[in-house]
């Protein structure tokens, strides 16, 4: 009987190991950031199969979002990673025309960068959040918790937050935390806070590229161990990969580094999950 049931919950893992994970971002530059370099690196290293998806528009806001939806507006570029690795990428679509076009276990939504910390740029989430159970009701809803600017940055919302990233921390937690409480979301994806603390591991509290977008070592492959153990629930420390520059169009990040990013995730996952 022992051997019976050793061998059922064996068979049981390697299903459900083996299943597809479809993650769909509805978002902006930051979702980019997050979803479009190294995710489907990790997840094929690591043998999980995934697609990964970002509908995206620069500086696009939560009321954006929404007026896309009711008048159906094509203006989204579609990034699509398939399971295997491929990226596939389709201009002018619309919301509605690729909502259904996966059996989505998880889509995220957030703010534009700017407006993340203030709680009444979100008050038409819900319109967004319900669009979505109506069209993909089996998703789980996530919200993607952007990161501060960093420090010295020219962007012109930064004064908003008195140009302090610290303050522009705090009140991205804040909103984000309310918001995601009211809203009942399946879940928090720390993206900011991890970025955080890996600005405190490091010293370095910039971790940008312009001041805003994360930088492309560092900075995107803590985004993706962010994603990716948080998504599955594995221990982001046990990732293999990291971007050692093979790609030319990434920047090669060391294996310490690669070790630092994957440790602040872990951290932030685990409290967040």
């Amino acid at each position: 009987m022992k051997r019976l049931c050793m061998t059922l919950w064996i068979l049981c893992t390697a299903l459900v190991m083996q299943a597809q994970i479809k993650v769909l971002g509805i978002g902006n530059s930051f979702s980019e950031d997050a979803l479009e370099q190294n995710i489907s690196e990790i997840a094929l290293t690591e043998g999980t199969p995934m697609i990964i998806a970002n509908m995206y528009i620069g500086g696009c806001s939560i009321d954006r979002h929404v007026g896309n939806i009711e008048g159906n507006k094509a203006d989204y570029r579609y990034t699509k990673f398939t399971a295997d690795g491929q990226k596939t990428i389709r201009e002018k679509v619309s919301l509605e025309s690729i909502i259904n076009e996966e059996e989505w276990d998880y889509i995220s939504v957030q703010q534009v960068s700017g407006q993340s910390g203030f709680y009444e740029s979100y008050a038409r989430i819900n319109e967004l959040i319900s669009w979505i159970k109506k069209k993909v009701p089996g998703a789980k809803i996530l919200m993607h918790q952007t990161w501060a600017y960093g420090v010295g940055s020219n962007h012109s919302d930064f004064p908003k937050y008195d140009s302090s990233q610290e303050k522009m921390h705090n009140a991205i937690c804040s909103a984000v935390s309310k918001v995601a409480r009211e809203q009942q979301v399946d879940g928090v994806i720390p993206s900011g806070p991890a970025i955080q603390e890996l600005r405190k591991m490091t010293g370095d509290y910039d971790l940008t590229r312009d001041g805003y977008h994360m930088s492309l070592g560092m900075g995107r492959y803590t985004l993706a161990c962010v994603w990716y153990s948080f998504i599955t629930g594995r221990n982001a420390n046990k990732i293999k990969f990291y971007p050692d520059g093979h790609d030319p169009r990434t920047k090669a990040v060391t294996a310490q580094e690669a070790k630092l990013c994957r440790k602040a995730a872990w951290k932030l996952v685990k409290k967040y999950r």
